[in-house]
């Protein structure tokens, strides 16, 4: 996976949390976006921008910038003249909330689909 320059150091919160062999952000504006590969192997990539907040999770790096991508977690934003910009302004301890959230369902989900198998 290629560090995009415009991309910071990793988030210390997302750090402690174990879950990522590698990862960058969330960073930026227009949009906020998170790269990384978690400890499992699956790639992550987190985007905020207008009105959508979406985390992908696949098997590929291909596949987890693709608009098909077999996992996404996906949060609307509403885009209006008090919040013109909509997500793409995000907080990053928000960002960070979310990817805690939507990953914690996502190995939960994981987990149930392992103990049926």
């Amino acid at each position: 996976m290629a560090r995009d320059n415009d991309l910071q150091v990793p988030h210390p919160d997302l750090v402690a949390t174990g879950w990522f062999r590698q990862f960058w952000g969330p960073s930026g504006a227009f949009p906020v976006q998170l790269v990384g590969v978690l400890t499992s192997g699956e790639y992550v990539y987190f985007r905020a921008r207008g009105s959508e907040i979406k985390l992908n999770i696949a098997t590929s790096e291909e596949d987890v910038f693709s608009a098909c991508c077999p996992t996404t977690f996906r949060k609307d934003c509403e885009v209006n003249e008090d919040n013109p910009f909509g997500a793409s302004m995000l907080d990053p301890a928000c960002a960070v909330e979310l990817i805690k959230n939507w990953l914690t369902e996502y190995f939960r989900a994981k987990a149930l689909l392992s103990e049926s198998a």
